[in-house]
C-alpha cells in the first residue's frame, strides 16, 4: 500500500532540527547568556568603584582635606579677552591670551586700551571655585556665573587674590576684569610709562565635580565668537604677507559648529579662515595664487 504525503509536510518535516542540533543551540545560547552576566558584572564593579572613588573625593573636599586645582588647565576649560595688544588675534604667538595659562613659560596676555580690559574662562562642565589669583596683573574684580543663572562679584586685593568666601558650586564662567589702560603721566623725574592690561598668569582654583572625566594639564582652548574670529583671520591674513593691504573685508559664516571667515578684496576672495568651536583650532588657507608681474 502506498501513502501519498503533501510535499509541504515532508519540507516542513525536513526543517525540524535534531536532538543534537537542539542540544547545541541551547548550549549557545546558555554561553551567550553567561557571557552578558560576565559583562553587566564587570560593568556594575566599574561603576561601584567609580561611585567609591567619587564619595571619597566629595568628603575630602567637604572635610576641607582636599587640594584644589588650577581649573583653567584641564581640558574642561576654554578662554577668551576682550582683545589682543594690537589688533592682534586671540591666539596671538607673543601676547595671546593662551599665553596666561602656561605655568609662566610665555611674557602672557597684553590687551589693547579697551575701558573694561577682561579674560573669559569658561567650563564645559560646572565646577567648584574657591579663588582665582593674577601674576604680574592688574586685577579688579572677579564675576563668577553659575550654571542655574545668576553671577556674583568678588573684589580683589592689591596683589592680584580674589578672595571668595567658601567654594561657590555651579560655576560655568569666570570673568576677570582688569585696571583700565593708563596713558604715560608726567613725574618729577619724567615721564611714567603707560599702563597697559594684561596678565602674566592666571588661576582659577576649584574643584571638578566627581563624576567628570577630565585631564590635566593642558593650555587651554581658544574659545572663537564671530568678533574675535574676524579679529584673528585678519591678523592671520597680515601675517601670510602676500595679499593687498588696502580695500580688503571680512564676510563671515557661523555654522555653529565652525566659523568661516573669508578675506576680500572687493569681490575677489583672497584667503579663508575656518574656526573650529570645539577643538578651539583654526586653519588658514589662501584662496588665490599670486604671481609677480614681469
Amino acid at each position: 500500500m502506498l501513502w501519498i504525503v503533501p510535499a509541504a509536510l515532508i519540507v516542513g518535516g525536513c526543517n525540524q532540527p535534531t536532538p543534537s542540533e537542539s542540544r547545541g543551540q541551547e548550549l549557545r545560547s546558555l554561553t551567550e547568556r553567561v557571557a552578558e552576566l560576565e559583562t553587566t558584572e564587570k560593568t556594575l564593579r566599574r561603576s561601584l568603584a567609580d561611585q567609591q572613588a567619587a564619595n571619597a573625593k566629595l568628603a575630602a573636599q567637604l572635610e576641607g582635606k582636599a587640594e584644589p586645582i588650577n581649573l583653567a588647565r584641564t581640558s574642561l576649560a576654554s578662554v577668551c579677552a576682550s582683545s589682543v595688544n594690537g589688533q592682534r588675534g586671540l591666539d596671538d604667538e607673543r601676547y595671546g591670551v593662551a599665553k596666561a595659562f602656561d605655568d609662566g613659560a610665555n611674557v602672557g596676555w597684553l590687551g589693547s586700551g579697551e575701558p573694561d580690559p577682561w579674560i573669559d574662562v569658561r567650563f564645559d562642565s560646572n565646577v567648584s571655585v574657591t579663588g582665582v589669583s593674577v601674576e604680574d596683573g592688574r586685577l579688579r574684580r572677579v564675576e563668577l556665573f553659575y550654571l542655574k543663572g545668576g553671577s556674583t562679584e568678588h573684589p580683589a586685593s592689591a596683589d592680584g587674590q580674589a578672595k571668595i568666601d567658601g567654594p561657590c558650586h555651579g560655576v560655568v564662567r569666570v570673568r576677570l576684569h582688569f585696571e583700565t589702560a593708563q596713558p604715560p603721566q608726567p613725574i618729577n623725574s619724567g615721564i611714567l610709562p603707560a599702563v597697559v592690561p594684561g596678565a602674566g598668569e592666571v588661576r582659577v582654583l576649584g574643584f571638578v565635580p566627581a563624576n567628570v572625566r577630565f585631564t590635566r594639564p593642558q593650555t587651554p582652548r581658544i574659545h572663537w565668537d564671530a568678533g574675535s574670529a574676524t579679529v584673528a583671520a585678519l591678523a592671520h591674513y597680515r601675517d601670510w604677507g602676500v595679499g593687498p593691504r588696502e580695500g580688503v573685508t571680512a564676510e563671515v559664516k557661523d555654522d555653529g559648529g565652525s566659523i568661516a571667515v573669508t578675506v576680500r578684496n572687493a569681490e575677489m576672495p583672497l584667503a579663508r579662515d575656518t574656526f573650529d568651536l570645539t577643538r578651539g583650532t583654526h586653519a588658514f588657507a589662501p584662496l588665490v595664487k599670486l604671481v609677480p608681474i614681469r
